[in-house]
């Protein structure tokens, strides 16, 4: 598999990742001892995640299919809208996903080699909405630190056949109607597996999270190890990554530094604001494949290709 812009937006739908850092046993209180109804899943959901304002967690291994080692990363998450994932190798800074109250972003050393930001109060207007198939905030969601909407369309639960839960919900954005699928522990009530689907139904992101652990001091479970799989317009195959994640701090101090939450210094690679009208000649640069007719093409014929990464074997649930 050959690395494109399209596959590592896929980072940014990833989701999102101090001081009093505790070790979660890995015990959960009995939530539910019978099956819950609709509005007793989504309170539980709503409290548990309303709970948590800020997190981090660091010595994290993120596996991403065709790179041909795993990054020692981050992840830093602040309300409303600040967070960070980063990785290294051997030291050597890789990637740098974030998000701030203005603007979102992607860094990679290999793929992109370049920076690669948006407004947020643009993202749905440009390149970036083709980019990225579900939005930023999904990053922050694929930990399973939900946001419950008091006036949502929300259906269910339906019992599945392997005795989990699952509740369907509406999404609007940017005008345009997505689907949610959140898969519930019957008994502990965290979340074991989500889905994104658009208008016509087809999937366009997945994540299976296990091995959570509870925080009795905040009681919320949160998962050790995430699979995220993205359906990138115009790929064949799926963008996949796989997160094994340590101890997180919840509600730790912020970070001291005032720029810890500011875009990277891009260096020598270049920069590309993703709503600049003329950013897919830009990008074609980089590639030695066609320039993309319009922007109606772009999913169909903007498949550029980085060197730096060879194919791996599958990554498998």
């Amino acid at each position: 598999m050959k690395w494109s812009p399209l596959r590592v937006g896929g980072l940014l739908v990833v989701f999102l990742s101090t001081t009093g850092c505790h070790l979660i046993p890995p015990t959960h209180p009995v939530v539910f001892t019978s099956q819950p109804d609709l509005p007793q899943l989504l309170d539980h959901i709503g409290r548990s995640s309303d709970s948590i304002q800020r997190l981090s967690a660091d010595g994290i291994q993120l596996r991403i299919e065709g790179a041909p080692v795993s990054l020692r990363s981050s992840i830093d998450f602040e309300r409303p809208n600040r967070f960070k994932l980063t990785g290294s190798f051997m030291a050597t800074s890789e990637l740098d996903v974030g998000s701030n109250e203005q603007f979102l972003w992607i860094w990679g050393r290999h793929a992109p080699g370049a920076l690669l930001y948006v407004r947020h109060d643009q993202y749905g207007q440009t390149i970036a909405n083709q980019l990225m198939p579900v939005p930023p905030s999904w990053l922050i969601e694929a930990l399973g630190v939900l946001s419950i909407d008091p006036l949502g369309q929300y259906t269910g639960p339906i019992v599945r056949e392997d005795g989990n839960l699952e509740i369907k919900s509406q999404w609007i954005r940017q005008g345009e109607p997505l689907w949610r699928t959140w898969v519930v522990d019957p008994k502990y009530g965290f979340i074991v597996e989500q889905q994104v689907r658009d208008a016509q139904g087809r999937l366009l992101a997945s994540v299976w999270a296990s091995d959570h652990r509870h925080d009795p001091e905040w009681n919320v479970s949160l998962p050790r190890h995430l699979d995220v799989q993205i359906n990138m317009p115009g790929e064949e195959l799926p963008f996949r990554m796989s997160l094994d994640i340590g101890d997180y701090t919840i509600n730790g101090l912020s970070p001291t530094d005032p720029q810890f939450w500011d875009m990277p210094d891009p260096g020598n690679y270049p920069a590309y604001d993703l709503a600049d009208p003329n950013v897919y000649r830009k990008l074609q640069r980089m590639t030695a494949v066609p320039a993309p007719r319009g922007v109606a093409d772009l999913r169909g014929e903007f498949r550029p290709q980085y060197r730096g990464y060879s194919q791996s074997p599958t990554m498998r649930r």
